[in-house]
């Protein structure tokens, strides 16, 4: 069963990092999904206070979304299966 710290290996490296919501091709987010994968995992991104669905699945990694005062969306430092 995975724990903090391997979520935080695979992902931690990402923290911080600008990400384009807007629909178009972002390499930030493709390199998540990608490092996801490797991990064994599928990836759910979750915008700051955005509500997630309460549908519990161990393989899915959660990487949390923070909007920083620029109006940019940032990779944030949590993580967490569900």
């Amino acid at each position: 069963m995975c724990n903090e710290s391997e979520l935080s290996r695979i992902f931690g490296r990402f923290a911080g990092r600008e990400i384009a919501l807007t629909g178009e091709d972002d390499p930030t987010i493709s390199a998540i999904a990608n490092a996801a994968e490797r991990g064994g995992y599928t990836l759910r991104l979750v915008a700051e206070a955005a509500g997630i669905e309460a549908d519990y699945n161990p393989r899915r990694a959660n990487v949390h979304l923070d909007k920083a005062a620029d109006g940019k969306w940032r990779v944030s430092t949590r993580y967490h299966l569900g």
